[in-house]
């Protein structure tokens, strides 16, 4: 049976774990039944769309994102990624049907990373992230991005809005629907995005790679430290300018330190062959970087750990 959405002649509502919900429509996919109750492409997109879908059968809200075309080996190459990967969102389900491509995510509770950076810049200092957590956070999420990258994806659009906190402290990267395969990065649309977040060689045609992402990421880190953005604000866009400066992390806010701010430099540069050439090389830096304060907390899963590996004499 082709995969069709049925769209109701009469509004009417779904109760879910308390809360009413309008139903906007249906989604069947083989025996799998997402009831919508919202179009996030609000209908104005025929090559694409999101939505925010219930799923009764499994007691579950998701997220359901498709697309034309063949891209089903990259659902299926993010599929295999997130697989035992905490700093990526799970893959429910994905399917290729009727000249479309579906990837079923779960919906992930929290904010955005923009929220908590708009509050901060708001003066609600309450909001604001530590540069040690800022730092670890991104630590964490750089190991999902290794995962991602060795199964040969590209995210491509990283930034505060795609970002969704949780606690303890950790950012889970959503929207892959413009993610690709290295191999297929040749030419890409970017005019739906942030400009200035994404590497500068993402609007000039050509190879783009893994470099991207740590680009895209280095700049959210940097804005997570010292609220603006890279090369006086400007991110990316400072290479159209000759010898634009980044000013240093530490100048901005004096919790930040220079181990940090080497990494930064490098992975920050406008040429990606002169930032780290893998995201295992990127992660190394930014290990090596570690802050040697008590500030950071681990989580209770890290506590447990570290008993554990206390107990068997494998940590001192």
């Amino acid at each position: 049976m082709e995969n069709i959405i049925i769209m109701p002649k009469n509004k009417n509502h779904i109760r879910f774990k308390g809360t009413n919900y309008e139903v906007i429509g249906k989604l069947k996919l083989d025996g799998h039944v997402y009831i919508i109750i919202e179009d996030f492409s609000n209908g104005n997109n025929s090559d694409h769309g999101v939505y925010k879908a219930i799923e009764p059968k499994m007691d579950r809200m998701t997220v359901i994102r498709w697309k034309k075309g063949s891209n089903y080996e990259e659902r299926r190459l993010l599929h295999r990624a997130a697989e035992n990967n905490p700093n990526l969102p799970t893959v429910l389900y994905h399917k290729k049907k009727a000249g479309k491509s579906y990837i079923v995510l779960p919906w992930i509770h929290g904010r955005s990373l923009r929220w908590y950076i708009d509050k901060a810049k708001q003066g609600k200092d309450q909001y604001r992230f530590h540069p040690e957590d800022a730092f670890h956070m991104t630590r964490k999420l750089t190991h999902g991005l290794l995962n991602l990258h060795r199964n040969r994806i590209i995210h491509g659009d990283l930034k505060p809005e795609n970002l969704i906190v949780q606690k303890p402290f950790r950012m889970i990267p959503i929207d892959f629907g413009i993610s690709w395969t290295g191999e297929k990065a040749n030419k890409r649309d970017y005019k739906s995005k942030t400009r200035r977040y994404c590497a500068p060689e993402q609007f000039k045609g050509g190879l783009v790679d893994s470099r991207a992402d740590q680009f895209s990421i280095s700049v959210v880190l940097y804005e997570m430290i010292t609220l603006k953005l890279p090369y006086d604000d400007y991110g990316s866009e400072a290479a159209r300018y000759s010898s634009p400066k980044l000013k240093s992390s530490k100048k901005t806010n004096k919790a930040s330190w220079s181990k940090l701010d080497t990494v930064l430099k490098r992975s920050l540069n406008l040429d990606p062959n002169k930032r780290y050439q893998t995201t295992q090389d990127f992660l190394n830096a930014l290990i090596s970087a570690s802050p040697k304060s008590k500030k950071y907390t681990f989580s209770p899963l890290d506590k447990f750990i570290i008993k554990i590996l206390k107990n068997l004499k494998l940590l001192n």
